[in-house]
């Protein structure tokens, strides 16, 4: 052993640590290990039971930003803290240094290493953080995070996806299947129940037009569509008709003028309204007549249908219901049920007498001859 100093108390070199019984101590000695390049300082001399303190530095100088802890030997060591912004100085157990790492808690799990965004737990698993991203949706992921969910197109609405799924954005579905619509962007549409065929949630293919209503059809989706209803008359006469002859209301005989026609069902050409749809159809005509020759007395005006038994006829007898002018008129109606593609025409004759010719009138201002219907039910 060689006395290094004395002048502030004594300072010792040795190969070894000191020990509890050193001779020639007292408070302030210092004491150096050579070999292990250690150092202490005697804070209570009392033989057989000396107190030395190691104040031996690390073996590296203290690092800006590192941080500081006791090492091996109790030893100063200086941590990197490492270049990820974010990580805690976390313990390692005993006989380890701390280090800069990933936060654990009481249960295991090692969780996230940086906790941005949404921090959870659930006080078992270490604590996780699920990053917020801007327009996600925010729902609760597995093991109790935070999962985000991007929202995907416009429209679509977040739909669960069953047990242990994330739910996602995706097609609105109910029980019975189907996938349905997925944007509502029909501008006034209406929303329909579907089927497992058409989906269970619909929207009409439009909004429709004024007047029209929503018709039920049969295994699909309704529809649109307007009640059928026409109105045409003659604008003019028609003179010249043979007498004990059947007419039609048609252009070959009469200027025809449609006061409407919701449906485009009525063609004047032809004289036919043809049924749209099945149903209960309410009929009307007129007929206003003049310049009769001859001494006919039986008339007709008559709805015919092509549906079986569906033709109705009202008889009059001319030479009672003209008039001082030789003109007379008679009308009829009927409610008959008609199978979609059914036809409907309108005839007159007068009869029973000398052939000759008569008139038949019109006009543009007033409705003397007409044909007007129009669905009063669906079937």
């Amino acid at each position: 052993m060689s006395i290094l100093s004395q002048a502030s108390g004594r300072v010792f070199t040795n190969t070894v640590d000191p020990g509890v019984n050193e001779p020639n101590v007292e408070v302030g000695t210092l004491w150096v290990n050579t070999t292990a390049d250690s150092a202490f300082i005697c804070v209570d001399p009392t033989g057989g039971a000396q107190i030395w303190d190691d104040i031996t530095q690390g073996t590296g100088p203290i690092t800006e930003f590192f941080a500081l802890a006791g090492g091996a030997s109790d030893t100063i060591t200086s941590i990197d803290p490492g270049a990820v912004v974010g990580i805690p100085f976390v313990a390692q157990g005993v006989g380890v240094d701390p280090a800069f790492s990933t936060a654990v808690v009481a249960g295991g799990g090692t969780g996230a290493v940086t906790l941005t965004g949404i921090v959870s737990g659930n006080g078992i698993a270490a604590m996780t953080a699920s990053p917020v991203v801007e327009f996600n949706a925010l729902i609760g992921g597995a093991s109790n995070a935070v999962t985000s969910v991007p929202p995907g197109a416009a429209g679509i609405p977040l739909v669960s996806a069953g047990a242990a799924v994330d739910p996602a954005f995706a097609t609105a579905e109910v029980v019975g299947g189907g996938t349905g619509v997925v944007t509502f962007g029909t501008t006034n549409g209406v929303i329909l129940a579907g089927t497992t065929a058409t989906g269970p949630v619909q929207v009409t293919a439009a909004s429709g037009t004024t007047g029209q209503v929503l018709i039920a059809a049969t295994g699909t989706i309704p529809v649109w569509n307007s009640t059928p209803s026409f109105m045409a008359f003659a604008t003019a006469d028609s003179a010249g008709l043979a007498t004990l002859t059947t007419h039609t209301f048609n252009t070959t005989l009469f200027t025809i003028t449609e006061d409407h026609d919701q449906g485009g069902d009525f063609d004047p050409t032809t004289g036919l309204f043809t049924a749209p749809v099945a149903g209960k159809y309410y009929f009307y005509v007129g007929l206003e007549f003049g310049v009769l020759v001859g001494n006919n007395n039986d008339g007709n005006l008559s709805i015919v249908t092509s549906a079986a038994n569906r033709t109705f006829i009202a008889e009059i007898d001319p030479s009672i219901v003209r008039d001082q002018n030789n003109v007379g008129s008679y009308s009829m109606s009927a409610y008959v049920t008609l199978a979609a593609a059914d036809t409907v025409s309108m005839t007159f004759s007068i009869d029973n007498g000398a052939s000759g010719a008569f008139t038949a009138n019109g006009a543009a201002a007033t409705q003397r001859t007409y044909f007007l219907g129009y669905l009063v039910t669906r079937e």
